[in-house]
């Protein structure tokens, strides 16, 4: 009977490990998106000297 218990505990272990890879993931994922962004709006704002320039 020893041995379920600490194939449970095992298990869940792993599982927590992959969790924590996922959120990891996530994090990496959003800064992405916010690097994304940020150079959205370079674009845009270089879109509106060059408007500007151009009358």
């Amino acid at each position: 009977m020893t041995l379920k218990p600490n194939n449970l505990k095992h298990s869940h272990l792993k599982h927590s490990h992959l969790q924590h890879s996922h959120l990891k993931h996530s994090h990496l994922q959003h800064s992405h998106l916010k690097h994304s962004h940020l150079q959205h709006s370079h674009l845009q704002h270089s879109h509106l000297q060059h408007s500007h320039l151009q009358p």
